[in-house]
């Protein structure tokens, strides 16, 4: 079979898109949603686990990145699924980082008697 290059290139775009689209591109999971880290409560008696687990929620630049372009690619998610396209969008402009900053501050703060 003698494809075009014109119709290699379209067909390989198209399936870029498709991959794209299907959600492989999706955002990494994680254990809560940004509503739920905002209202997530400091408990010093459990004080390094909260540290820890807080740390963990931080994003890199690229999980930024994505969860931007996520809700680019994905503009069906406002209707199909809108807490995963409230929570790339919140994550794409270091919102849920700066909650997670005030948290590990109140932690340090409020918990300086407990080691």
């Amino acid at each position: 079979m003698n494809m075009s290059r014109k119709s290699v290139v379209v067909s390989g775009i198209c399936a870029t898109l498709a991959i794209l689209c299907s959600g492989c591109a999706s955002t990494r999971s994680d254990p809560m949603g940004f509503s739920d880290l905002d209202s997530f409560q400091i408990d010093c008696f459990h004080r390094t686990e909260q540290i820890v687990f807080l740390q963990s929620m931080r994003s890199t630049p690229d999980d930024r990145l994505f969860a931007r372009a996520s809700n680019v690619l994905q503009p069906w998610l406002i209707y199909t699924d809108p807490e995963q396209q409230y929570n790339n969008a919140v994550r794409g402009h270091s919102r849920t980082d700066w909650v997670i900053n005030q948290k590990l501050i109140a932690l340090r703060d409020d918990c300086r008697s407990n080691p």
